[in-house]
């Protein structure tokens, strides 16, 4: 059971000792003016891993020492597992089911990629022993010795355990320094993030067993040289290992013995020399902090070796590994707000890093509001007179929830969240020209344009690329061709497009299929694009539809709740619904909005889709929103995935925040067929920080009974004729109300609209010929009908 604690100065003094062997908690404490972020750097807690939700709280696992230092400082805090070392290990110990998520919940890159064949778990509680470790890169070395340059050490640094901190290069001639971009991957400068190396071994693994059938890692292998540093820390990393075999280790720093018979260690990722020292705010001069920057720049033998190999060498990337939080920071790291000279590729190349696992991307400050000195992103980046400027980055890897030790059946999952992030940076090493399709979601008539943003994101330069799409079935039966970009600056981009035709016995809601080509002028890579049909033909109805401007009688609010109107915010006037109308919503409750009306979905229906626009604030991690729905009058509800809600163990749902406006979509399909179908939000909040909450707005519910194209005519053809025309054609309004007749061509463009309720000629000379599509909308019921008709 949670307990919150406010502890008093009198009641913690005595608490405060210098022991080494502490015990670690669980804590969340609560932000607010008085308490602050800056306040927990100042007084020596490492505030770079852990759960921050800005302004309100922030979790992490903390000392004995550090807890005592929150009750000085007279922060309130939550002890949410009283000795987290064990609950590391003890979670390995017990079977836990876990829920199954829907397909549509799960996140591209979770099942991306087949786990190498030679990597396996280790047996520190899933992760891998420093012999391990060894193990496996000399087993690399031996499996591919014309891949891999075996393991060496960095110079003759030696660690304060005389320990040497070793490196790895792959490429097509490892052992040869060529004239080849360079990129550096590092991993556990702090020594309790065992992540970071897990990741990195099965990153080598794949790079190592794919070459020889991968065309696109051949081309990245024979043209870059991949170096590693996978253990920046091996005394720290031992130390835990000998003090936590099982795994749950806490120390973080070096082992460096600040007097004599204390090893307090320095943390190497406040010890490089860029703007080292700069305040007491991103490290500490206090050699007991977790923070402790050490006694000079560059004091430690870690940090130098690290130095030593950037300094002899012309990286042009970094990604330094850390754990936790699903982060992507790059620098400045050591001032708020302040931005590099490079902020614009910084950006850019977070975003593409970025574009599988999520992970949210910024500096220090915009990320997690916190600021560092003396990491080594600064440095790498910052440094540009006894070494070349590197563009380094550190991915924070694992959700905090699982904090620095996740549970051995979450760690592959982890590493292979973070193989397209490190693919892609080798990707901006060379000639790389990023394709991103900007229409891929429909397909709305015969002749159709698949539109797309170029852009040249790899620093190698290129003469020319190009870009083709060929159908892959027979549901494409042409493609235009292709297109050509030559000599296209750094970051140019451009949006395009390249036509394409569809069999007409395609039908709403088929998925087609394009292959996207793109050559760099050395390598063709493909990409498989799949679009959705979408004639708009057959009949569509709308089930239900509220515009959210009163709450009664179409939705009915649990007991004690606060859900109702809003004119704050909205997106069709005047007012959207909110759970918190007035302030915040409220710490340990949960509160529920549903339907009053039951949804009838047992017509003859092909698909329905829920629609409706979002909004929220929600304590990440803690608190957050369901849609549910229920077939049963209530006795279960069942969570629904939609385009914007997270997948997590137990259910999808919203959490963290969104500022704006979303248009969000729920395929409800999987419910056609039952009679009474009733929907609700559910926020449920924890006992500690509240937030402003979630709001909604024009909440919709359709369906579609769904013709293929061809057939629309034959259901429909004595409602315009002749077809096909020529000079004219002529409506027939057979209807008992008014219809709205509205005419598109093949490109979507409106040539003709009207209300009609007699029979029309209209007049098509001018028309060009084509395939063109009659909508018919019935004034009183809403109901659409669909024809093609072509003009020859």
């Amino acid at each position: 059971m949670k307990k919150k604690i406010t502890l008093s100065l009198a009641l913690i003094t005595s608490a405060i000792t210098y022991a080494q062997n502490y015990t670690y908690s669980r804590v969340r404490v609560q932000l607010d003016a008085q308490h602050t972020l800056i306040q927990l750097s100042k007084a020596g807690i490492a505030v770079d891993h852990g759960a921050i939700v800005k302004d309100k709280s922030y979790t992490s696992d903390l000392s004995t020492k550090e807890i005592a230092l929150l009750a000085k400082q007279r922060f309130n805090y939550v002890i949410e597992i009283a000795n987290v070392q064990a609950h590391y290990v003890n979670q390995n110990n017990t079977t836990t089911k876990i829920a199954q998520v829907p397909a549509s919940c799960i996140p591209k890159q979770a099942n991306g990629y087949a786990v190498p064949t030679n990597f396996s778990l280790g047996t520190m509680g899933g992760y891998f022993t420093y012999a391990e470790m060894l193990k496996n890169l000399d087993s690399m070395a031996t499996k591919y010795p014309n891949l891999i340059k075996a393991r060496s050490p960095i110079d003759t640094f030696k660690t304060n355990e005389q320990r040497p901190v070793y490196w790895l290069k792959i490429s097509d001639n490892p052992t040869v320094d060529e004239a080849e971009p360079e990129i550096l991957y590092t991993s556990l400068h702090h020594a309790r993030e065992p992540n970071s190396l897990s990741q990195q071994i099965m990153y080598m693994w794949y790079l190592l067993e794919n070459y020889a059938t991968n065309n696109e890692i051949k081309y990245l292998v024979d043209n870059t040289e991949i170096y590693f540093i996978p253990c920046v820390n091996p005394d720290g990393y031992i130390y835990n290992a000998t003090t936590n075999p099982s795994g749950g280790g806490m120390w973080r720093k070096n082992r460096r013995e600040i007097t004599v018979g204390q090893v307090w260690g320095v943390d190497l990722n406040r010890n490089y020399g860029d703007n080292w020292g700069f305040d007491n705010v991103g490290s500490s001069p206090d050699s007991t902090s977790d923070v402790y920057r050490g006694n000079a720049p560059f004091s430690e033998p870690e940090t130098q070796a690290v130095k030593w190999l950037c300094s002899t060498h012309q990286f042009e990337i970094a990604l330094n590994y850390h754990t936790y939080g699903n982060l992507l920071i790059y620098p400045w790291g050591y001032l708020a707000d302040l931005y590099t000279p490079d902020s614009a590729q910084f950006v850019q190349y977070a975003q593409f890093l970025t574009e599988d696992n999520n992970f949210k991307y910024g500096t220090g400050n915009q990320t997690v509001s916190y600021v560092v000195n003396g990491d080594s992103d600064d440095w790498m980046y910052g440094e540009q007179t006894t070494k070349p400027k590197i563009l380094a980055l550190t991915p924070e890897a694992g959700d905090a929830v699982d904090g620095f030790w996740p549970a051995s059946n979450k760690i592959i999952d982890i590493c292979k969240s973070n193989i397209t992030q490190n693919l892609n940076a080798l990707r901006l090493m060379n000639k790389y020209y990023k394709v991103k399709p900007l229409i891929t979601n429909k397909a709305d008539a015969l002749s159709n344009y698949f539109v797309y943003n170029i852009a040249r994101l790899g620093i190698r330069s290129g003469t020319q690329a190009i870009v083709s799409i060929n159908a892959i079935d027979a549901n494409v039966t042409s493609t235009g061709t292709s297109k050509t970009y030559n000599n296209m600056a750094l970051l140019q981009a451009q949006d395009d497009s390249i036509n394409y035709t569809l069999a007409t016995s395609v039908a709403t809601g088929d998925k087609i299929k394009l292959l996207l080509s793109v050559n760099n002028g050395d390598i063709t890579t493909t990409d498989t694009i799949t679009i959705i049909a979408n004639w708009g033909g057959g009949l569509t109805t709308v089930l239900y539809s509220d515009s959210a401007n009163t709450l009664v009688p179409k939705w009915t609010k649990s007991a004690t709740s606060s859900w109702n109107t809003t004119t704050a915010t909205f997106v069709s006037a005047s007012t959207s619904i909110t759970d918190s109308p007035v302030g915040n919503y409220i710490d340990g409750k949960t509160v529920t909005l549903n339907t009053s009306q039951y949804v009838n979905l047992s017509g003859n229906y092909t698909n329905a889709l829920l629609t409706y626009y979002a909004k929220w604030e929600l304590e990440k991690d803690y608190d957050y929103v369901q849609i549910q729905y229920t077939t049963n009058n209530g006795s279960t509800w069942t969570s629904l995935c939609g385009k914007y809600t997270n997948a997590t163990a137990t259910t999808p749902a919203y959490d963290d925040a969104q500022y704006t406006w979303l248009a969000e979509q729920v395929d409800i399909t999987p419910l056609i067929g039952n009679t009474a179908v009733k929907f609700r939000f559910r926020l449920f909040a924890d006992n500690f920080v509240n937030m402003d909450g979630f709001y909604f707005d024009d909440f919709k519910i359709t369906v579609k009974s769904i013709t293929k194209l061809e057939s629309i005519t034959n259901t429909t053809k004595n409602n315009v004729f002749p077809n096909p025309f020529n000079e004219r054609i002529t409506l027939i309004a057979n209807a008992t109300a008014p219809v709205k007749c509205t005419i598109y061509n093949a490109q979507g463009v409106i040539v003709y609209t009207q209300v009609i309720n007699t029979t029309t000629t209209v007049n098509t000379q001018e028309w060009a010929n084509g395939m063109y599509v009659v909508v018919t909308q019935n004034i009183l019921s809403g109901i659409n009908t669909n024809n093609k008709i072509i003009k020859q």
